[in-house]
């Protein structure tokens, strides 16, 4: 039943958009409260979920009373309009307690989740520790880690600090990799390239490379650096 509903759903999209007609999918047309006997659970110990929960009747009895062949669960977190999952527990014994306890536990991810985004917050309205002549390091890459080190040259106003890379060089304990492809490095002060730049410092980070990685204060300690591609 539920899956015909939803199907249906589909083929009328698919069907408007052939037509040229632009149609945006909010959270009613996903969720499954149209269906007779599903329910609305919104809990009260946290914010930003709704649950939408479907029991369904094939029609068998047991005992007495209709059986509930299969438990439907949809969760919505947030103002998405897509549910975050929508799982059917099936028909065992355990579904609907197995259902019961899968929303519990969404519910306690979801306060970490709030909780880590409130500390976020927090820590961006700290003021950073970057100061001038600090080192700072960039480690990037995808087939390789590349590692560049910048020194501190400005600092402007409350979270700005103007930039300019510095050299390397290869630690005098550097651990030797087999296979040649990689090696420790340190910081070279002495050596510089390129222009000063200026970045923004966001909870003692700043982001480089069109957000692409981050730049951190540097702590003196050998850094691992790979070219393998």
């Amino acid at each position: 039943m539920t899956i015909i509903r939803y199907r249906f759903k589909c083929y009328f999209v698919a069907s408007q958009h052939k037509k040229g007609k632009k149609m945006k999918l909010t959270r009613e047309f996903y969720k499954l409260d149209k269906l007779a006997g599903a329910k609305i659970y919104i809990p009260t110990e946290v914010d930003g979920l709704e649950f939408c929960l479907y029991e369904h009747n094939s029609g068998a009895w047991k005992d007495g009373e209709l059986v509930s062949d299969h438990y439907l669960a949809q969760c919505f977190r947030g103002k998405q309009a897509k549910p975050a999952w929508h799982y059917n527990f099936g028909n065992s014994n355990n579904a609907k307690q197995n259902r019961d306890k899968f929303i519990q536990n969404e519910i306690k991810e979801q306060k970490q989740r709030l909780e880590y985004k409130a500390e976020q917050r927090k820590k961006a309205l700290e003021p950073h520790t970057w100061k001038e002549n600090d080192i700072v390091y960039e480690s990037w890459g995808y087939d390789q880690t590349n590692v560049d080190f910048y020194k501190v040259k400005n600092l402007i106003g409350k979270c700005t600090a103007v930039l300019q890379k510095i050299g390397k060089k290869t630690a005098p304990d550097s651990y030797a990799y087999g296979h040649g492809m990689a090696r420790d490095v340190i910081a070279d002060d002495r050596l510089s390239s390129g222009d000063t730049f200026k970045v923004r410092i966001h909870n003692n980070m700043a982001r480089m490379r069109g957000n692409y990685s981050y730049a951190s204060l540097w702590n003196g300690q050998p850094t691992y650096e790979s070219w393998y591609a």
